[in-house]
């Protein structure tokens, strides 16, 4: 799938490219071009002027002081005369013998045209200027229209030099252009094959963390309709253990859709004030209770006066995943440390524990959904393993940051740092 896709996105990237490319190399060539011809127009509008006027060279057609003379040439480039009559015939051309009178005819087909133009003859190229010839002495009644042309083959041939410059460049933009896309659609598909295969892992993890419970549910109800005539309280302990599994899967469920709306940015934050000092109050006589029943000491130092612009449930919700983790993983006579106080412009929590830590191969992986570096312990404890990614996401959507720091025997500690 991924090797079709990315050889879709370089053919279109180049074709793109290929167009743009066609377009600004067109626009180069156009210019260059009407630049080039410009010039010459111009020199063929000045040999024009006497013409328009009257006046022709006297030395083929007339022996008047006031016929001005025109220069047969424009730099080295020769210019030459084609004079026809009104009926379009033609009657001489200067210099004479210039052209054929087979040649003479791809001149005379555009008699008409208004504009300068370029007629090839015998493989030359010819820029064009037709002229009307204004007798206002009547000296040469018979005369219509003067055909200015001057040889222009290094212009042509100048073009052609830069046509297959840019031909050239086009090929091997083209060959540059592929190869920069198989590279870049590679590096592009890199966080889409990644997303790709969490989003594959996250489903046959969510899928096998929802058939357990399920599997006892459907156990434990198969083993009630057997006995149908037993009361509810001799089927207590098999109603028990359904409730228990419901309940797991609910808080599952729960969770799954907890990040299956932030990815999709669909979660948003109820942000208001709140004293995180107030919540740490709330929650410290539950967190007595818990370390009691498990023989854990508990040490809170909790900072008075802290506030934030926050989402007060998702803050507790956090807390709760921190203190839930370390009470799992502390064993009896073990310590848990919550603190919590304001330094400068952010807001620094720490739970920490003495309990049996983090391998440092599982580190870099604690905050991925459905991970656990000790599978048994955390199925003995129920976890699914999205606390953590629940709670990461928590902390970035208050523009904070979540680190931890462990090693295996001495316990964890993590820290989230929040902007006030």
């Amino acid at each position: 799938m991924f090797k079709r896709i990315r050889t879709r996105l370089v053919l279109v990237n180049t074709a793109v490219f290929f167009a743009i490319l066609i377009f600004i190399c067109g626009i180069l060539y156009g210019f260059t071009r009407q630049q080039l011809l410009s010039r010459i127009d111009f020199s063929l509008y000045a040999a024009a002027i006497p013409i328009e006027r009257g006046f022709l060279p006297r030395n083929r057609l007339s022996t008047d002081a006031n016929v001005l003379p025109i220069h047969p040439r424009f730099g080295q480039l020769p210019t030459t005369y084609l004079i026809w009559s009104g009926e379009g015939k033609l009657l001489f051309q200067l210099p004479s013998g210039e052209f054929t009178q087979s040649e003479v005819s791809a001149f005379h087909q555009r008699l008409n045209t208004k504009r300068p133009f370029t007629a090839m003859v015998q493989g030359h190229s010819f820029r064009v200027l037709n002229v009307a010839f204004r007798d206002s002495r009547n000296l040469f009644p018979n005369l219509g229209t003067v055909q200015v042309i001057r040889n222009i083959d290094e212009t042509s041939h100048e073009l052609s030099i830069l046509l297959w410059i840019i031909v050239a460049t086009i090929g091997f933009g083209l060959l540059m252009v592929m190869g920069a896309g198989l590279f870049l659609a590679g590096r592009a598909l890199v966080p889409i094959r990644k997303s790709w295969d969490r989003q594959q892992k996250f489903v046959a993890d969510a899928s096998h963390e929802l058939r357990t419970p399920l599997a006892v549910i459907q156990g434990q109800a198969e083993l009630l309709l057997r006995h149908p005539e037993r009361t509810v309280e001799q089927e207590a302990g098999s109603v028990g253990t359904i409730y228990d599994e419901a309940r797991r899967m609910r808080k599952l469920v729960d969770s799954l859709l907890t990040l299956a709306r932030a990815d999709s940015n669909q979660l948003e934050l109820d942000l208001k004030n709140v004293s995180l000092s107030q919540l740490f109050d709330s929650l410290s006589d539950m967190f007595m209770l818990l370390c009691e029943q498990q023989s854990l000491q508990l040490d809170l130092a909790i900072e008075a006066g802290i506030e934030l612009q926050g989402d007060e449930d998702r803050l507790r919700q956090l807390i709760l995943i921190l203190f839930d983790n370390a009470l799992k993983y502390t064993p009896a006579g073990g310590r848990i440390s919550i603190s919590c106080k304001c330094k400068g412009n952010s807001i620094h929590l720490a739970v920490a524990d003495t309990g049996v830590g983090i391998a440092s191969e599982d580190l870099g992986h604690i905050f991925e959904r459905f991970y656990r570096g000790d599978k048994a312990r955390s199925r003995q404890t129920g976890g699914a393993g999205l606390g953590l990614s629940i709670a990461e996401w928590i902390v970035k959507a208050h523009r904070g940051k979540l680190t931890v720091h462990s090693s295996p025997g001495t316990g964890s500690t993590f820290q989230v740092v929040i902007p006030t």
